[in-house]
């Protein structure tokens, strides 16, 4: 659930409140049957499930903050992934919903009794996804839950996920850590991979490039995407010069999960620049400031907002079974 590189024992820094509270609850007897994490993605909401699923489970909890020991039987099973008492649900697929057969294993694993006599602990992942049969599956379970079991559904929004759900469970919202800490952080675990990342990666680039979240800009870097982000706006500057069909760069590009964002980021930086001149504005895309500078001066600010209005429209658009070559490549056409 979280990066081998980041110790899944501890919470991280900016979650010391969530946690302090989440484990003075069981501390006092009043723990939460079902728990809901919601925020953006990299704010480290399957971390701090992570880190109270060891605390929980753990049979020799130490230190203050409390933590799991990650030494005995319980922490060592835990680390392997062969848990009894531990179940972990996600959907089957990037683009696949979760399915009423994977709840209705999750609500039999819940119905038996702890092997180790401790919790039985359900993490539900992508909950938003949940499609309408497994959510009434889900509800009948959370309805009715026994004693010593916990449900933690981790969710990167609630849109999909139905009002009788969210109402059944203890609720945290995880916002993006103070930019400092967030960087501090960040420079922490930067020292120990910075020779498997791109040479022209740096901690300040890639936290702004993950809108702020700590966790899902290292993951950035030990990925191919910056790489892939650059090479993917070189072509789109091709494609606004005319040197490349907008068939092309769609053909090449519509696999790229980012895709969308990044069309939507590069907007908004351009329309930036545009209009703020003095300050400098802060960009999504710093490093590539003086190229989206170049392109926002080719048009009026009021055809920079009518693409920026198309471009919001995608996520809506692809979610639907159509054509995204197609559709993206219909797109730039309105653009040149």
């Amino acid at each position: 659930m979280v990066s081998n590189a980041v110790n899944s024992l501890s919470p991280l820094p900016w979650q010391h409140d969530p946690w302090r509270n989440l484990t003075e609850q069981h501390r006092q007897s009043r723990p939460a049957h079902a728990l809901l994490f919601v925020g953006a993605r990299g704010l480290g909401k399957r971390h701090l499930a992570t880190a109270l699923t060891y605390w929980l489970l753990c049979q020799q909890p130490q230190g203050q903050p409390p933590q799991a020991c990650g030494q005995c039987r319980s922490c060592r099973q835990l680390h392997s992934g062969v848990h009894p008492d531990v179940q972990h649900i996600a959907p089957e697929a990037a683009d696949k919903p979760l399915k009423i057969d994977q709840i209705r294993g999750l609500s039999e694993f819940m119905q038996h009794s702890s092997q180790f006599g401790a919790y039985r602990i359900a993490l539900l992942d992508s909950a938003e996804r949940l499609n309408p049969q497994a959510a009434n599956a889900l509800l009948k379970t959370l309805e009715e839950p026994p004693a010593q079991r916990l449900m933690i559904l981790v969710a990167d929004g609630v849109a999909g996920l139905p009002a009788t759900v969210r109402s059944r469970c203890q609720r945290l919202n995880f916002s993006r850590p103070a930019s400092e800490q967030a960087l501090s952080w960040l420079r922490s675990q930067w020292g120990q991979h910075s020779q498997s990342f791109p040479a022209d990666a740096t901690p300040e680039l890639v936290l702004s490039l993950a809108g702020g979240a700590p966790l899902r800009a290292l993951a950035m870097a030990h990925s191919e995407e910056l790489t892939q982000r650059r090479e993917c706006f070189t072509d789109y500057q091709q494609v606004i010069h005319r040197r490349l069909s907008p068939d092309q760069w769609a053909n090449r590009w519509a696999k790229q999960p980012q895709i969308g964002e990044w069309l939507l980021t590069w907007q908004q930086d351009m329309i930036r620049l545009k209009l703020c001149q003095t300050p400098p504005p802060r960009l999504a895309h710093p490093d590539l400031a003086e190229s989206l500078r170049q392109l926002s001066h080719r048009l009026p600010a009021e055809r920079l907002f009518a693409q920026l209005q198309a471009i919001e429209t995608l996520p809506r658009l692809l979610s639907a079974p159509v054509n995204v070559p197609l559709q993206l490549a219909a797109l730039l056409s309105r653009f040149l």
